[in-house]
Formats: C-alpha cells, sequence, structure tokens
C-alpha cells in the first residue's frame, strides 16, 4: 500500500514492498480462487488482504501490519482477488534514494525486511536470517575489540536441536559457514579450541559501542558481558552466543509470499540454530 514515508516510524515500515505502480496492480490484481469456492460453496464474502498465519504470526512485524490500513476497493474486486498487501510499498526509485540495500537490489516486486541492528537497511527475507547471525557475529567481535579484549578464543560449538529430526545430521561445519565463522574442527567434526583473534593494547578505555546497542537488549550474554568488563573491569570472560531464526522467518512465511508473487531473494535454506562458546581475555584497564 502506499504510504508518506516521511510519517513512518521504523516500527511502522519493518517490511515493504518495492513495486512499480504497474508491478503492484499486476500483484494485487491476482485472482483467489479460494475466496471465490469459499463464497460460492458458503454463501458468504471472504474478504481478508492478509497473507496467512506463517505471517501473522510474527510478532516483529505487527506494527506494521497494525499501521498499514487498507484502501478503497469495489466489492467486486475484494471478494474475487488477491487484494492489498498488508504493509507499505514505494516505487525502486524511491527505495534507492531512501534506503540501503545489498547490491543489486532492490529488484521491483521484492520485499525486505528491515535490518535490526543497521539503521534504514533492509535485507531480502530469504537471507534474512543467515544475514542476522552475521551480523551478530561481527557485531560481537566488534563490541570485545571496543572492550579492551586482548584474545578471543572459540572452545565450543553445538547445534540446538530444536528440530532435531532435521537438524541431526548437519555438521557443525556447515552450520558455521552459515554465520561466517571461520573454524577449524576435529574429525569427530567437533570444534578445536582455537584463537579467532588477537588485538593489540588499544590506546583508549574500554567503551561500549553505540551503534551496537540494539544488541544488548537482543541477547542477554552479550549484555551481561558489556555490564561485567565496564562495571566489574572483568579480565577474563566465558559466554556463549545463540544464533536462531529472527522473528519466525521459516520456510511456510516465505511460502506465502511466493503465493502471492512477490519475489523474496531466492529460494529458502533452512537455518540452523546453534550455540558456541567463547574465552575472552582482556587488556587491564589503563587506570585503576
Amino acid at each position: 500500500m502506499k504510504v508518506n514515508f516521511d510519517d513512518k516510524r521504523p516500527e511502522e515500515r519493518r517490511i515493504i514492498l518495492v513495486a512499480s505502480d504497474e508491478k503492484y496492480q499486476e500483484i494485487i490484481a491476482q485472482i483467489d480462487w479460494v475466496k471465490i469456492v469459499k463464497l460460492l460453496l458458503l454463501g458468504a464474502p471472504i474478504a481478508s488482504s492478509f497473507f496467512g498465519p506463517a505471517v501473522a504470526r510474527s510478532l516483529y512485524l505487527a506494527a506494521t501490519f497494525q499501521a498499514t490500513l487498507p484502501q478503497e476497493r469495489s466489492f467486486f474486486e475484494r471478494m474475487t482477488t488477491k487484494g492489498e498487501v498488508p504493509f507499505p510499498h514505494l516505487s525502486p526509485r524511491e527505495a534507492v534514494e531512501r534506503f540501503g540495500f545489498d547490491h543489486g537490489h532492490p529488484a521491483d516486486g521484492e520485499a525486505y525486511i528491515l535490518n535490526e541492528c543497521v539503521p534504514n537497511y533492509y535485507v531480502a527475507p530469504a537471507l534474512y536470517n543467515e544475514r542476522m547471525a552475521q551480523e551478530k557475529l561481527a557485531a560481537f567481535v566488534q563490541i570485545v575489540a571496543a572492550l579492551g579484549a586482548k584474545r578471543v578464543e572459540l572452545v565450543s560449538g553445538r547445534v540446538l536441536a530444536r528440530k532435531a529430526a532435521a537438524e541431526a545430521g548437519i555438521p557443525l561445519e556447515d552450520v558455521a559457514i552459515q554465520i561466517k565463522l571461520s573454524a577449524e574442527f576435529n574429525k569427530d567434526h567437533s570444534v578445536q579450541r582455537q584463537v579467532l583473534v588477537e588485538f593489540p593494547e588499544p590506546d583508549t578505555e574500554p567503551y561500549m559501542p553505540a551503534q551496537f546497542e540494539a544488541w544488548l537488549k537482543e541477547d542477554p550474554m552479550i549484555r551481561a558481558l558489556v555490564k561485567d568488563r565496564l562495571e566489574h573491569k572483568t579480565s577474563f570472560k566465558k559466554t556463549e552466543i545463540h544464533f536462531q531464526e529472527s522473528m519466525q522467518i521459516d520456510g511456510e512465511f516465505l511460502a506465502e509470499f511466493v503465493d502471492r508473487k512477490i519475489k523474496v531473494g531466492g529460494s529458502y535454506r533452512y537455518f540452523t540454530s546453534s550455540v558456541w562458546g567463547f574465552e575472552v581475555q582482556f587488556w587491564p584497564f589503563h587506570r585503576s
């Protein structure tokens, strides 16, 4: 739906559709045979502009859906077509002028989800889980560096068996590739203890970078690490970082977009939830 993006808060545009006027009309004018059959069988109108239960259950996107009011359409259109897309849309040109996207994007007729931790940057839904996991790992390294880390070691890794049958046979090496974690493994696929990164002694006192503060709300382990370092001046810290699906974005979620002929940046790639253990050694504070 066309909106004035100057009036939209970030939570009201967490998901957007980039579409020219022609493409948008093509999307909303699709014949909805489910509505028509139900109308014929039940004798009652079935009019909904929403997608389905997988999209509806995303709490992260709820504020966007609630802030987007449907536009007036004729009774016939509402009863026979897929209907309005229940989140804001803008043209490819306006999208480029307002927001950031990956190279080669945005594409006409494609949905994008707002990056949780990079202001005004949008990511294709099919890539979202992997991207946010990679962002989290990168943020963790940058945070410990700012806190005055001397050395970061990887000590463990395991798959979270939320879907045990699906995840039992996934090698930990493949999971590391998803989150762009460069690591070495033993023959039994367990993690080798290894130094991931070493930092020179910093010239400044430890601090928390403002651009990564969103992760303190999202991850209690990162929040505890920062608190212990800044308030208690810890010199050593063990921690675990969890990587999992973000905002209920899974295969069912993306399938509902495909059903509306909205592109999502590729086919769904199953994201394996995992947890990795780290040990961080810090340089001493400069002052007592």
